[in-house]
């Protein structure tokens, strides 16, 4: 894996055999983990890569929530 240079976007490339596809790899994840993947097919690359779009982020829904019904007007 490459060192990241700044972002919060990964792009891994997994060596699992499992999966046809990198779709069905993010849903078999989504479904099993709750973790919610973009398979690199949707960046361009063949679907049959197991590449996979993350990101890290720290965001409150709730509070982001909260925050449009109180400024809503």
């Amino acid at each position: 894996m490459n060192k990241p240079q700044g972002g919060f976007y990964l792009m891994p490339e997994f060596l699992i055999k499992k999966f046809s596809t990198s779709q069905d790899m993010c849903s078999d994840i989504l479904e099993k983990t709750g973790v919610a993947l973009l398979p690199g097919s949707d960046f361009g690359f063949s679907k049959e890569r197991m590449i996979v779009r993350l990101s890290f982020t720290d965001f409150n829904g709730q509070e982001f929530m909260d925050y449009i019904k109180k400024n809503k007007n």
